[in-house]
């Protein structure tokens, strides 16, 4: 069988790998979360912890092999921050009882996305934001999120701080079933990593395929 080596104009690698983060995650989750916690995917968030005092980890995947997706001005970063600020606004999240994670891998850097992740007061958003007004001022023209990113620049102080004082950017593995290996390793030997990994993924992805062909959450 020969295999042709021009990909379709219509293939979608990296899309595919992003939608394939989710379940690597809430594999992670379920192994990582305490007694009594719930793991979803593709329910409240691209895959959320409910711990049982009624925190959750709203957690958004990011697959990172063409471009970054936190880069100053990318698209994904400031889009994510648009829903979740648009979020908190409608009551449909509440800020005091979440925590924002952007997950994005292979490994990646950016410079405000860092800030955001730093801020802790509201003394530190401010100065975020400015940091963000300051350089868009030096573009030419606006940039492509420049819809997303309004509304950050809309929202008060308060809504900003609400937000970006839970916010977590991780972007530190190239693989991401390094957090997976380093959370099994004092309990499975190397020889048995890959085949316990394996098994680990295929089971947490095959129960929640049932339970969404299902209609479950």
């Amino acid at each position: 069988m020969n295999i042709p080596l021009k990909p379709s104009r219509y293939s979608a690698p990296g899309q595919y790998l992003g939608y394939a983060l989710q379940p690597v995650r809430l594999c992670y989750h379920l192994l990582d979360c305490p007694s009594g916690a719930y793991v979803s995917l593709e329910h409240t968030e691209d895959v959320a912890v409910h711990y049982p005092d009624g925190w959750h980890l709203l957690e958004q995947t990011k697959s990172a092999i063409s471009q970054n997706p936190i880069s100053d001005w990318a698209d994904d970063l400031w889009k994510t921050i648009a829903n979740w600020l648009i979020n908190i606004k409608s009551g449909e999240i509440d800020p005091a009882h979440a925590t924002f994670r952007i997950f994005v891998t292979p490994a990646h850097q950016g410079e405000i996305a860092l800030a955001l992740s730093e801020a802790n007061t509201i003394e530190d958003v401010r100065k975020v934001t400015e940091q963000v007004r300051f350089k868009l001022s030096k573009r030419r023209k606006p940039p492509g999120c420049q819809d997303h990113l309004q509304v950050f620049l809309d929202a008060s102080d308060e809504e900003r701080f609400a937000l970006i004082s839970n916010l977590e950017v991780d972007s530190n593995d190239d693989d991401p079933i390094a957090a997976l290996r380093r959370l099994l390793s004092l309990a499975v030997p190397d020889k048995l990593m890959d085949r316990v990994c394996s098994y680990l993924l295929g089971n947490a992805k095959d129960r929640a395929d049932r339970l969404i062909r299902a209609k479950q959450a």
